[in-house]
C-alpha cells in the first residue's frame, strides 16, 4: 500500500531543521539534503553569519558552519554535524502548472507547520533568477524549508512572497542547489583548510588571505597596542633634578589653568555648539527615515514598497 500524504509528510519531518542566528537576531527554515550534514536554506536567513544554531525534530541543538551561499539566488549551504541525519529526496524533473506542492517550516515561529497548494508558474524569471511560483500560503520563517510534491521529493526551496497580495510566493528550483553542491564537493573532505567568505559567499581553499572570488580581505592581522619603552638617559645627559620637575609641574598647572579659564561654562551652549546640535539632529533624522531590504541589505527611503536594488517587497 502507497504511503498517505500524510504518511509523507511525517517522514520529511524528519529532514527538517529549524535555523537560528545568535542571539535570538533571527530565524528560518532548513533541509538536510545529504546524510554527511548538509542543510539547504536561504542566504537572508544567516545574513553575514559564518555560523548559525540548528534545531532538528526533537530539539537537540548543534552548530552549523556554512559553506557557501548566493545572496542573488538566495540559498545557503550549512554543514552540522546532526545526529543521524536523515536527508530528503530530491526531484529535478521539471515541474508542471497544476502540480499539488507542499510548503514544510516554521512560520512565525510555529515549528513544522505544513501548507499546501499548486504551481501557479514553473518558471518565473525575476532578476534574472528563475522561480517556482506557487499559491502555496507561507510566512516569515517559511524561508529555506523546501517546497515538495506529492511523493515527499524536493522540488524547490522557498524563499518569498509577495507582501501585498495573498499567496504569491516564490521556491527556488532545487536546480540551483545542486550545481552549488556539486562545486563544494572537492572540499567537503578538507573543510578545516577551507575558509568561508561572509561577504560573497565562496567557499576558499586554503585559507587565503584574500577572498579568490570577490578579493575581501579575510583574515585582518590582530593590532597590539604599543609597549611603553623607557628611554634611557644618554650618556652626557643630565637627569631632571627635584627643581626642575617641580617648575615642570607648575607650568602645566598653569596652562591648566589657562585651558579651564577658555572653556565655556558648563550648561551655556554656545552659538557652535547649536549649529553643530542642528546638523547632527539633521544626519539623524535623515538616518532614521530609511530602511534596509530583508532580502539583499540595501537601503531604501522608509516609503518603499520595492527595493530599489533587487525589486523585492520590503515587508
Amino acid at each position: 500500500m502507497a504511503d498517505t500524504l500524510p504518511d509523507i509528510v511525517e517522514q520529511l519531518k524528519k529532514s527538517i531543521v529549524h535555523v537560528k542566528l545568535p542571539e535570538d537576531r533571527g530565524n528560518g527554515s532548513g533541509v538536510i539534503v545529504d546524510e554527511r550534514g548538509l542543510i539547504v536554506t536561504n542566504r537572508h536567513v544567516v545574513g553575514s553569519e559564518k555560523t548559525v544554531l540548528i534545531l532538528d525534530l526533537d530539539g537537540n541543538e548543534f552548530e552549523g558552519t556554512l559553506l557557501r551561499s548566493d545572496a542573488n539566488i538566495d540559498y545557503a549551504i550549512i554543514k552540522a554535524d546532526v545526529k543521524e541525519p536523515i536527508a530528503a529526496k530530491w526531484n529535478d524533473d521539471p515541474v508542471r502548472e497544476g502540480m499539488t506542492v507542499i510548503a514544510i517550516g516554521h512560520p512565525l515561529g510555529y515549528e513544522f507547520t505544513v501548507t499546501k497548494g499548486i504551481v501557479s508558474t514553473s518558471k518565473r524569471v525575476l532578476q534574472n533568477v528563475e522561480y517556482i511560483q506557487t499559491d502555496v500560503p507561507i510566512n516569515p520563517g517559511n524561508s529555506g524549508g523546501p517546497l515538495i510534491d506529492e511523493e515527499g521529493e524536493i522540488l524547490g526551496i522557498n524563499s518569498w512572497m509577495r507582501s501585498d497580495a495573498q499567496n504569491i510566493g516564490f521556491a527556488i528550483p532545487i536546480r540551483y542547489i545542486l550545481d552549488a553542491l556539486e562545486e563544494i564537493e572537492p572540499l567537503l573532505d578538507k573543510l578545516e583548510e577551507t575558509e568561508y567568505c561572509n561577504v560573497c559567499g565562496f567557499l576558499n581553499p586554503d585559507k587565503p588571505k584574500y577572498c579568490a572570488h570577490c578579493g575581501v580581505v579575510m583574515h585582518r592581522p590582530e593590532v597590539k597596542p604599543p609597549e611603553k619603552s623607557q628611554q634611557p638617559v644618554r650618556p652626557g645627559h643630565k637627569a631632571s633634578t627635584e627643581k626642575e620637575e617641580k617648575t615642570e609641574t607648575e607650568q602645566e598647572k598653569t596652562t591648566a589653568e589657562s585651558e579651564e579659564k577658555a572653556e565655556p561654562e558648563k550648561g551655556i551652549e554656545t552659538k557652535d555648539d547649536a549649529a553643530q546640535k542642528t546638523e547632527a539632529d539633521d544626519d539623524a533624522k535623515t538616518a532614521s527615515d530609511n530602511i534596509f531590504c530583508i532580502h539583499c541589505g540595501a537601503e531604501n527611503p522608509a516609503i518603499a514598497k520595492f527595493c530599489k536594488k533587487c525589486g523585492k517587497s520590503m515587508t
